[in-house]
């Protein structure tokens, strides 16, 4: 083992006219970068100002037309004649629906008589029987009846007890997203140099190289998120910093290649040999000097060796690169020493060198998987981005104002709760107390499934996020609603309580039905195609339409049919239904 050095080498002078060289180089593409940044500025502000003036020029000949048309007596004619026509065909259509009116009056006092007549031709004949018959026979179905609704509402309870449990304490349990619990949000777009479509490759390359950098910056649970083809969302909580944020997000990227040797620091060194990898020598303040960077790899691919069952990395290297890369691995194969490939100063992997490579074609062997030579493929890649970052927005959220907004969500939401049960029982008495049963039940088990998928990592709790759970609430309780008022008409109208209970709650889920699916099917487009926080919002309004539809058939069409079988009847005030019982039979009277 060659003995290691204490200092840094000095420099001879091709050495240091070769960094001045490069100096020069980054420099003078630093200069062109910025003219073709400010010549499309200054494009972009060109195209703006022909905009604005074609606007303006639009909208003055919109105002002349209109100013023109408003003094022309033909067209005040015109538009006159116009609302008369209109006039006159609501007229025709709706002496139309009066004459279908009528048409249906008269059919459908024809069936009654038809029906009328049947029934005591029946009722002459034998009738009394097929009716006792029948009546036996739905005797028999009610005890399915009573068993399939007890188990619906056995399974609601249940599945809320488990949603409760899962839920304490809330505040543990749900994870509080970026505009709560405070940091740095970054909505990023990529590009390619020549103009060309950015490939699912290169958007990989891009993440991985971002994450290393959100990551080792010192964030903590930091995530970046494709959206879209094009598109990423970085959200750093905790961070206050949004400007130190961005510029990690823009830098170019270094990757260097260090011998272990001559990295100065014994302890980092007999790390790395240990095969500890992860390091931020930068961090560390650890001095090292690099024998090639990433600008001399031309390549790189994976494949499996001939006879191995493991993966190698492969790299294929620039002149340059291949008569540093063969000068270092001549001194180091002797000693079987070790090349440390960092990345941002981070330690990626240190592969040992088993042979002079003077060739430019290196094989990076270690046992991997396949996934693991992908990785470090993806590593090696990503000393540069491959595609062009552009900061689309950039937001910054203290903890303060996150917490006394969500303190302000969760108070506008209990209060909306408390205001929509107390409207409930007055308007609806006894039932009232159902449906806002009902509405607690969706909100526990809603908020149970959220603590779910916050701890599988796949939900966190925004500001939008809030907004769709306060919008839940006012969904649940239209959803109950609608079921005792179907209940409530079918008793108005004659039906018994046990029939209308049956058919009021059958017709009015099928009805929050039609309107839940509609609302679900724009929470799932907010969810899939917007980005940032939207999508948040359409994910917890899907997931209450999900909630709202299990409480409706486990619990408020259940509860409803068990109620009108007997308890309704018996305590008609109670339950809210006196006035509808006394009507419904006043009408039974009027028609027999």
């Amino acid at each position: 083992m060659a003995e290691k050095k204490k200092g840094a080498p000095e420099l001879t002078e091709a050495q240091r006219e070769k960094a001045r060289a490069q100096m020069l180089k980054q420099k003078e593409k630093a200069a062109k970068k910025a003219h073709r940044q400010e010549a499309k500025a200054a494009k972009d502000a060109e195209r703006y100002e022909k905009r604005v003036a074609a606007e303006r020029k639009r909208a003055a000949e919109a105002r002349a037309q209109q100013a023109a048309q408003a003094n022309d007596p033909a067209y005040q004619a015109k538009k006159a004649a116009e609302l008369e026509k209109q006039k006159e065909q609501g007229r025709r259509e709706m002496e139309k629906a009066r004459k279908r009116s009528a048409k249906k009056a008269a059919t459908a006092a024809k069936i009654r008589e038809r029906e009328a007549a049947k029934a005591a031709r029946a009722q002459a004949s034998g009738g009394l029987a097929a009716a006792s018959a029948s009546k036996q026979a739905r005797k028999a179905d009610r005890p399915k009846r009573k068993k399939a609704n007890l188990a619906a509402l056995i399974a609601i309870c249940v599945i809320a007890i488990a949603a409760a449990i899962m839920l304490y304490p809330p505040q543990d349990k749900i994870t509080q997203g970026l505009d709560i619990q405070g940091g740095v949000s970054v909505n990023l777009s990529a590009s390619t140099l020549d103009g060309s479509a950015v490939t699912q490759e290169q958007m990989d390359e891009a993440q991985n190289v971002i994450t290393s950098r959100v990551n080792a910056s010192g964030a903590s649970a930091a995530s970046v998120q494709q959206q879209g083809s094009n598109s990423f969302l970085v959200q750093v909580p905790g961070a206050e910093d949004s400007q130190s944020i961005i510029n990690t997000l823009s830098t170019t990227g270094v990757l260097e290649f260090v011998r272990v040797d001559a990295i100065e620091d014994d302890e980092i060194v007999q790390l790395i040999k240990s095969g500890i990898e992860g390091m931020n020598l930068k961090d560390e303040g650890v001095k090292y000097t690099a024998f090639m960077s990433g600008e001399n790899v031309n390549n790189v691919t994976v494949d499996r060796p001939e006879g191995s069952s493991d993966y190698a990395v492969n790299l294929s290297l620039d002149s340059e690169g291949t008569k540093e890369f063969a000068t270092v691995t001549s001194e180091l194969v002797s000693t079987n020493g070790q090349i440390a490939i960092l990345l941002d100063g981070k330690v990626e992997c240190a592969p040992a060198v088993q042979s002079a490579i003077t060739g430019g074609q290196v094989q990076i062997t270690g046992n991997y998987t396949a996934q693991e030579a992908n990785d470090l493929k993806a590593i090696i890649n990503s000393g540069s981005l491959p595609v062009s970052l552009t900061i689309d927005q950039s937001s910054i959220v203290g903890p303060t104002l996150g917490q006394n907004a969500l303190w302000v969500g969760i108070v506008s939401a209990l209060i909306g709760l408390a205001l929509v049960m107390v409207w409930l029982v007055l308007f609806y008495g006894g039932l009232g107390f159902i449906t806002g049963l009902s509405v607690c039940l969706m909100a526990i088990i809603y908020m149970g499934l959220l603590a779910l998928l916050s701890s599988f990592g796949w939900f966190s709790l925004t500001l939008p996020g809030i907004a769709g759970i306060i919008v839940n609430i006012g969904l649940s309780a239209d959803s109950s609603i609608l079921i005792m008022e179907c209940f409530h008409e079918q008793v108005r109208n004659g039906r018994s309580v046990k029939a209308a209970a049956q058919g009021g709650a059958r017709e009015g889920i099928f009805t929050s039905i039609d309107a839940d699916v509609v609302t679900l099917v724009s929470a799932l487009v907010l969810y899939f195609v917007a980005i940032g926080d939207v999508r948040g919002f359409g994910l917890t309004l899907a997931l209450g339409i999900i909630c709202d539809l299990l409480v409706m058939f486990l619990f408020a069409g259940p509860i409803v049919r068990m109620l009108g079988d007997k308890q309704i009847a018996k305590h008609p005030g109670f339950w809210g239904m006196r006035d509808e019982i006394n009507e419904g039979e006043f009408i039974a009277k009027e028609v027999r």
